[in-house]
Order: C-alpha cells, then sequence, then structure tokens
C-alpha cells in the first residue's frame, strides 16, 4: 500500500501535551486536593471533640455510679455524693463528706481535656447518695469546643447522660 502526499498536506504527529494543558491539570488537582485537606483538618478536630465528649461522659457516668452504690466514703465520715466540675480545662472529680448542707469537698481525681478542647463556660454536675440523682435537680448542659466546632454533653434530672452530635444544642430528647 502507498500513500502519497502532496507538498500542501501536513502530516502532523503529536506526541505529548501542551504546556496549557499541563498547567491546567495541575491547577485541577491542586483544587481539588484543597478541598480533599481541608475536610482532613476538620474529620480531626471532629473525633478530638468526640473523644473529649465520651472521656467526660465517662467521668460523670462514674461519679453517677459510686453516688448510687456508696463508693468513696471515708470510714467514720457520712458519704452526701459525688462531684464533677471543671476548672479552666481541667475536669476534677471529688466526694462530698461529712454534712451534706455544708460538705467537705474532697478531690479524687482530676485530669486535662484533650489539646485544643475547652469548656464554652463553667459548670458543675453533684450526684446523690444513695440515689445518683443530681443535686440541683435540672438538666445540665456542657458545651466543648475546639477551632469553631461544638459538642455537648447533657445530664438529664432523670439519670441519663448522653453527648450530642457535632454542632447539635438539644438535650431535650
Amino acid at each position: 500500500m502507498h500513500i502519497f502526499f502532496s507538498k500542501n498536506t501536513k502530516l502532523s504527529l503529536r506526541r505529548g501535551f501542551t504546556l496549557i494543558e499541563i498547567i491546567v491539570v495541575i491547577a485541577i488537582i491542586g483544587i481539588l486536593s484543597t478541598f480533599v485537606f481541608s475536610s482532613f483538618g476538620k474529620t480531626s478536630d471532629i473525633k478530638v471533640l468526640e473523644t473529649a465528649a465520651r472521656e467526660l461522659t465517662a467521668t460523670l457516668r462514674k461519679a453517677q455510679t459510686d453516688a448510687l452504690n456508696g463508693v468513696g466514703g471515708v470510714s467514720g465520715e457520712a458519704l452526701c455524693g459525688h462531684r464533677v466540675s471543671n476548672s479552666g480545662t481541667r475536669i476534677n472529680t471529688a466526694v462530698l463528706l461529712r454534712s451534706c448542707s455544708n460538705p467537705t469537698v474532697t478531690t479524687t481525681s482530676s485530669y486535662n481535656l484533650s489539646s485544643g478542647v475547652s469548656f464554652g463556660s463553667a459548670w458543675t454536675v453533684e450526684f446523690s447518695v444513695p440515689h445518683g440523682t443530681i443535686v440541683s435537680g435540672s438538666t445540665a448542659v456542657i458545651q466543648l469546643t475546639r477551632n469553631g466546632e461544638s459538642i455537648y454533653v447533657c445530664v438529664k434530672s432523670s439519670g441519663v447522660i448522653r453527648e450530642t452530635p457535632v454542632g447539635v444544642n438539644d438535650c431535650s430528647s
């Protein structure tokens, strides 16, 4: 088979990509990677918040259980209840001894929140002995924040302690 070309026919053997095509592809990859990496950072903040909320919930449930079981008293002294509170980014647990109207507070443990997590405000939750009910009798709403995200831990007068999904401030259910 013979192929004949006249003088005016251009044979174009195009191999590779032009510089403009390469620049456009790199720009598209850069834009997409910006979205991907920013969502990874947001996911990391949410995971840290969820972990801190679970730790706080576990601490509150332990104090409630200890109040129900009458655990933590000192020999010869009346145990009135258990307290969980914050001071800055620290969570403190304590037992309330002697006179229940004006108890002696003895701190039993204390720990810091995960890096970058803080509370929305100061709070204290007390569970009475022997029923493990909240002393104030109302719902406590504890806000934890990190980089603009929030999660809430709800302590209801009925004894239910739970976390809300990130960004949802609804302790009514």
